[in-house]
């Protein structure tokens, strides 16, 4: 689909969910604080609850999760899965915020070492309601910051 602005789309525009729509950062010169976002993530968002509340001991990131809060509430240690990209597809510059809901201590898992998370912490939730926040960086490295577990 060529460049068109939101404003310009009538209710026949022929969107598809591998379209991208390039989003801009408020206050900063245009284009240089932008990012595309496939509309799937999007109409994911909009049309779902910006909470994907999990109650088992282990969860994989879903491409639904994207800009949203996906929360572990479960009384056992249980392990929030980042899957690469391979398998599903987030865009780079994708945020992810992860809650620890329940007692037990939520860890985030990348698959198999093929996956790279930069964390200057251990990749363990701290407490009870601690949040953190992963931030897709490059295509199977994530950036994590957040209410972490200190590094031993």
């Amino acid at each position: 689909m060529p460049n068109v602005k939101i404003s310009d789309l009538d209710d026949a525009a022929p969107l598809a969910d591998a379209d991208l729509a390039e989003l801009e950062q408020p206050g900063e010169a245009a284009g240089t604080r932008s990012r595309k976002v496939a509309l799937a993530i999007l109409r994911a968002y909009a049309l779902t609850s910006p909470v994907n509340a999990q109650s088992g001991t282990s969860y994989t990131l879903a491409l639904s999760d994207a800009f949203r809060l996906v929360t572990m509430d479960n009384a056992a240690a249980n392990t929030l899965i980042v899957p690469k990209n391979s398998v599903v597809a987030f865009p780079v510059g994708t945020r992810i915020d992860l809650g620890q809901d329940g007692s037990g201590q939520t860890t985030i898992a990348p698959v198999d070492g093929d996956v790279t998370i930069r964390t200057p912490e251990t990749l363990k939730l701290r407490k009870r309601w601690a949040k953190a926040t992963l931030i897709k960086r490059a295509v199977d490295t994530w950036d994590l910051e957040g209410n972490l577990e200190a590094a031993p």
